[in-house]
């Protein structure tokens, strides 16, 4: 990927009324928060836009205005990076520029404002349970599901009282598993497993690739047991702004002091249209033996 010449998209719209606007030369700032694991992270963002126009204010006056967020350079083009909601907007002057400040959320809407009351029968499986969540979410795609857990069986069957977030929470609590829903599709996988094990686009993150500064060690939260076998080693790298760096899947970092293929557990992409930040900030963990083996069929 050439990065320089950096672009973005900004698209706010209404999805009743059809009414919408595409920003793509304001001064923007954002801040997108992404995880592998919604159900103790939800994906967020942060956008200050600057001089917004009477009309694109008025179109915000609305509940919870769809909003599409993509970042790019001139050369490779623009990657979505966040496809939510507006939860909260703020707008004040500062000398001659009227900043507008926009909470959002991935997917809000879609996981929070609708009920779902069903029972999935006896004999049903995991993976049923979330096909039956998603069918209440009819905009949401069916992403990648992975792992052996998806075909454990309910011999009682499974009571769904809740909206599509609670339920997707407490089911992969249950089974020890994560979801998160990206780009209008949902997500499953287990505990620090993988949603793709493919190597040909995934992003290499070296100083020849925008690396800044040198990966460092990290931990995971300590929340486990230490014969925990989900555990793994953590890093931590910051690169250029690359939007195809995404939770679930894997990159390669290459350094004098690390060198191999990591899973990426979260990612915060920070960007100033007009200033000097346009970065991501990864926590990524180390493969299972399992997923290692996987990696080296596929590749």
């Amino acid at each position: 990927m050439q990065q320089k010449n950096r672009i973005y998209s900004l698209t706010l719209g209404n999805a009743e009324t059809g009414d919408g606007v595409e920003i793509t030369n304001l001064q923007v700032r954002f801040n997108v928060s992404k995880s592998a694991d919604n159900k103790k992270k939800p994906s967020s963002a942060t956008v200050e836009v600057y001089n917004l126009s009477r009309n694109t204010l008025n179109l915000l006056s609305d509940k919870f205005v769809s909003c599409i967020l993509q970042v790019g350079y001139e050369a490779s083009g623009l990657v979505t990076i966040l496809t939510g909601n507006v939860k909260e907007i703020q707008t004040t002057q500062q000398g001659t520029d009227r900043i507008t400040v926009l909470q959002l959320g991935e997917a809000f809407s879609k996981l929070n404002h609708s009920k779902i009351n069903a029972l999935v029968p006896p004999g049903a499986t995991v993976k049923d349970v979330i096909d039956t969540v998603r069918k209440y979410m009819p905009e949401v795609a069916r992403g990648n599901y992975t792992g052996g857990k998806l075909s454990s069986p309910l011999p009682y069957g499974y009571s769904l009282n809740g909206t599509p977030r609670e339920l997707l929470t407490k089911l992969c609590k249950e089974k020890r598993m994560e979801w998160r829903v990206d780009g209008d599709a949902l997500y499953v996988c287990e505990e620090n497993g993988l949603i793709s094990t493919e190597t040909q686009s995934a992003p290499h993150i070296s100083a020849a690739t925008g690396m800044i500064g040198v990966p460092y060690r990290a931990s995971e939260p300590a929340t486990k047991l230490p014969k925990d076998k989900t555990t793994r080693k953590g890093l931590k790298v910051t690169t250029l702004l690359n939007p195809n760096i995404v939770p679930g899947k894997i990159v390669h970092v290459d350094s004098p002091d690390v060198k191999g293929w990591y899973r990426v557990n979260d990612v915060t992409f920070v960007g100033d249209f007009r200033g000097n930040d346009w970065y991501a900030d990864c926590f990524c963990t180390s493969l299972s033996e399992t997923d290692a083996e996987l990696l080296l069929v596929a590749a």
